[in-house]
């Protein structure tokens, strides 16, 4: 009888479905502190039967929440089956789903210029030369089908022990918390309740699973081994077993210090979930993509206000209760710090296109009024009273960070326009702290020229690293630094684009660590412009009109699935980052030497790393190691 064939793994790393398939280890071994969750990914090779074709992809080129058109079985009912056997672990599953990178990314270090490219030769810095596909999406097995876990909904259960964020409570559990022995053996009878079952579908001959373990509450800290059975249809093919060997380590995750933000998009969600904004239905997925921020332990949300708060122009009049259940939920489900604005914008040209070079703003409300303006001193006036009204109403008008106008110096044509855009975002700033004295106002910001004006700087991280002294500068005098990166910087600096590695997503993290930085910020959680289905194609149009698309993953990093938001594994990457990240603080604060030794061995600065997934794995042991001693 034939072994299946294909590839495992629990490193950080991305896998392929035209990865040459080997035989299957016969055992992982995984590290995880009590609350953590770590990952494996399985993929099946399934040769089909000659006479057996491929089914037709279905034909799906419309804008849609529905992924039915991203991939199909290669014929009906064929699936490879998964049991996992074992105590002591909660399981989450998903069939991995494979999307296209159509581009690879450019080397620059800025927006603007080329920002994909399809190159001759794969570049350097980038995994594959595309186009190519890689599994990144991942579509929830829920009890729905029949099988995997139940279907995840926010609020189940009020679970909560030391250290785990809202999230950590609520993968299902599925297995009862026994330990083995030290030595690690096979749990031999094991019973109905100590077992789980799922089948994936099979597509271009491949199926692929991705599933979380969580030890469960009150687990002893020890050694523990899972058995994860693969059976495939084909004939000549036996059950193939890989032992899971699970070292729980007396270490918590400590609760969410550092701060994240991930911009989303309310009119996506709405659009690609058929849901009208603030129905019933709408709320119901809001509340799965709020979950799927919480689990990477975000704590501050960007409600990016638009015109719908205009109640009239004869004068201007404001009201944001609309906003109101959407914030609401938002707090109830952990996160700390509510994420406005902006008060100004750049205003358009007459084609239509954003005025990324002016140098003078206009009002944000009324992009067609200038700023500077007796009129536009008035709208903002009116605008600043409502916010702050609405603000102090709920409760809200200390937990607020408020957006002047994203990236003032950047796109910046000269001096002259930098010193007339500064004179504006500073009355702009003296207005807000009038209104709202309480609110902190942060900004995504290239060099230290707004002094004064900022409370929380957030250079990306190539600027960060041009201006590092200054922005250390001004955390050193009060102020809060964090990081962000979008569509630059490109090339061999750190990102989190489909054509890089996974892992550069985690040690980001680590980065943000060595640098003692406060946040980390990306503008792409779910920014799908209108025509965009990921499924089909993961770059999508650069609405400034500077520079080419913008690179592939780089405005998303959940997909829009037929029941709510699909994880990707850049999301778990993520995770696992935040969760590094909070680990290694706890180590500073114990051992500062120890500390920076290892954060050293896989990285010194954001084009200065080591991403090999094996040395990280290694690393991260020894971190775990560390805090248990």
């Amino acid at each position: 009888m034939a072994q299946p064939t294909g590839y495992a793994t629990a490193y950080e790393e991305f896998l392929f479905p035209d990865q040459e398939p080997g035989t299957l280890p016969t055992h992982i071994d995984i590290t995880t502190a009590l609350n953590g969750r770590p990952g494996v990914q399985v993929v099946v090779a399934v040769d089909k039967p000659h006479d057996v074709e491929n089914r037709a992809h279905a034909d799906n080129h419309r804008e849609t929440g529905d992924p039915a058109g991203a991939e199909t079985p290669d014929r009906h009912g064929d699936t490879v089956r998964f049991q996992l056997t074992g105590e002591g672990f909660s399981v989450e599953w998903f069939h991995m789903i494979a999307v296209p990178v159509e581009y690879n990314t450019g080397d620059g270090q800025t927006q603007g210029g080329d920002m994909v490219t399809l190159p001759d030769a794969r570049p350097e810095y980038a995994i594959r030369k595309a186009p190519f596909k890689v599994y990144d999406c991942l579509q929830p097995i829920t009890s729905a089908d029949g099988n995997g876990r139940e279907s995840r909904r926010p609020h189940d259960s009020d679970d909560r022990r030391a250290g785990l964020s809202d999230q950590d409570s609520k993968a299902t559990p599925i297995l009862s918390s026994v330990r083995t022995d030290q030595n690690v053996h096979a749990t031999p009878n094991a019973t109905a309740q100590s077992m789980h079952t799922v089948t994936v579908p099979i597509i271009d001959d491949r199926a692929a699973l991705y599933l979380t373990l969580q030890p469960n509450p009150g687990i002893t800290p020890g050694r523990y081994r899972l058995e994860l059975t693969v059976e495939t249809s084909a004939q000549n093919n036996d059950p193939w077993s890989i032992a899971l060997d699970i070292t729980v380590v007396n270490v918590i995750i400590p609760p969410e210090q550092f701060h994240v933000s991930n911009w989303f998009s309310l009119p996506a969600i709405s659009r690609m979930h058929h849901a009208d904004m603030g129905s019933p239905r709408f709320l119901e997925v809001l509340d799965q993509y709020i979950e799927a921020m919480r689990r990477t332990r975000q704590d501050t949300f960007f409600i990016e206000i638009d015109q719908t708060c205009v109640t009239s122009r004869e004068p201007y009049t404001f009201d944001f209760e609309y906003l109101t259940p959407i914030i609401e939920r938002f707090f109830a489900a952990g996160m700390t710090t509510l994420e406005i604005g902006p008060l100004l914008s750049r205003g358009f040209k007459p084609d239509g296109m954003p005025n990324m070079l002016t140098d003078a703003f206009t009002c944000a409300m009324a992009p067609d009024v200038p700023f500077e303006s007796t009129q536009g001193y008035d709208i903002t006036t009116a605008y600043l009273t409502a916010l702050a009204a609405f603000l102090q109403r709920h409760g809200w008008q200390r937990h607020v960070l408020v957006h002047i106008h994203d990236e003032p110096d950047v796109h910046c044509p000269s001096e002259d326009a930098l010193a007339a855009r500064r004179r504006q975002y500073y009355m702009a700033v003296a207005m807000l702290k009038k209104h709202l004295p309480n609110a902190r106002v942060l900004e995504a910001i290239k060099t230290d020229s707004f002094r004064g004006g900022l409370d929380v700087w957030i250079p990306t991280t190539s600027g960060y690293e041009a201006e590092q002294r200054s922005f250390e500068r001004m955390r050193d005098l009060g102020d809060k630094v964090w990081n962000y990166v979008c569509c630059e910087p490109e090339g061999h600096w750190l990102n989190r684009f489909l054509d890089q590695k996974v892992i550069h997503s985690r040690l980001l993290f680590w980065g943000f660590e060595r640098n003692r930085l406060s946040g980390f910020l990306h503008w792409g959680f779910n920014q799908f412009p209108e025509g965009m289905n990921p499924f089909q194609a993961t770059s999508c149009h650069n609405p400034t009109g500077l520079g080419t698309n913008f690179p592939c993953g780089d405005a998303f990093i959940v997909y829009p699935g037929n029941d709510g938001p699909w994880l990707s594994m850049r999301l778990e990457a993520e995770r696992r980052g935040t969760e590094d990240l909070e680990l290694l603080r706890q180590l500073r604060e114990r051992n500062p030497e120890l500390h920076n030794r290892l954060i050293a061995q896989v990285f010194r600065s954001n084009t200065d790393y080591s991403d090999d997934e094996a040395t990280f794995d290694c690393i991260y042991r020894q971190l775990l190691g560390a805090l248990a001693e």
